[in-house]
């Protein structure tokens, strides 16, 4: 089990891992624009960069404070890479945010579990974005 169950008490190792329901994450943005903090999510490049490191890279706009690696979580490819290149043993970021949820919790490890969290938006546009992404996947 490489996320930490939600009973359990807080433990510094743990990376929380924010599971994007519905197609939008501003809470990356939000955190972004307030803390000085390494991420890894869907607003990352999978092109910015050494494509064979994960390195941080300042996010650019206005306000941000924080450095994002270099993945896009939000595609397949991306969430290979971050597998590829060391996630959960030589890199681990503050903050992660997927859409991917099986994925991305399979590479947490035992040391520095996941702990997940996530917020339900309006269900009609999430079936909605849902239907959109596997229509466009066919």
């Amino acid at each position: 089990a490489n996320v930490a169950d939600s009973n359990a008490p807080y433990d510094p190792t743990d990376v929380p891992f924010y599971w994007e329901l519905g197609g939008v994450n501003n809470l990356a943005v939000d955190l972004c624009q307030c803390f000085p903090i390494r991420v890894a999510t869907s607003y990352g490049d999978n092109a910015m960069g050494n494509p064979n490191v994960l390195e941080p890279h300042l996010v650019p706009g206005d306000g941000n404070v924080c450095h994002a690696y270099n993945v896009n979580l939000g595609t397949h490819s991306g969430v290979g890479k971050l597998h590829d290149l060391g996630f959960g043993n030589n890199v681990i970021p503050d903050f992660v945010s997927s859409p991917f949820l099986p994925e991305i919790a399979s590479l947490f490890t035992e040391t520095n579990k996941g702990r997940v969290f996530s917020a339900i938006p309006n269900t009609a546009a999430r079936i909605m974005w849902t239907y959109n992404l596997v229509e466009g996947s066919m």
